[in-house]
């Protein structure tokens, strides 16, 4: 499957699970969720189904279950802490808005995980 339809598809995906956690994290933290703690659910939920949409129909990837399942683990452990690490950063030390903070986070780690993506959770090498 080429890149460019590989990629579509991961837009497809991202777009919809995206606009619905980052709904969950702004209504979560206008209940009163602390932003880190809303993020953190979202993310968790975000992993779930992301994995499973992204292995069968991004990707189409037909490597054991538990090597992919283990390296998209790690791959999006490595983001929630970027994640996590950009907030405490942006909005706790420099002031800046958390909803703009968590969106721009957003938006860079869709770029990362395709990447991860193509080059080590579903490459078969």
């Amino acid at each position: 499957m080429t890149a460019l339809r590989q990629f579509s598809r991961y837009v497809a995906i991202g777009v919809m699970t995206n606009l619905s956690l980052y709904a969950a994290y702004l209504l979560l933290t206008a209940l009163g969720a602390d932003p880190k703690a809303a993020m953190t659910a979202t993310y968790v939920a975000g992993v779930a189904l992301s994995f499973h949409l992204n292995r069968r129909w991004t990707f189409e990837s037909g490597l054991p279950y538990l090597k992919t399942l283990r390296r998209f683990l790690l791959l999006y452990a490595s983001g929630y802490v970027l994640n996590l690490a950009g907030l405490a950063l942006f909005t706790d030390r420099l002031g800046f808005p958390h909803q703009l903070v968590q969106i721009t986070i957003m938006g860079g780690l869709v770029v990362y995980f395709f990447l991860m993506f193509r080059a080590w959770v579903f490459h078969p090498g």
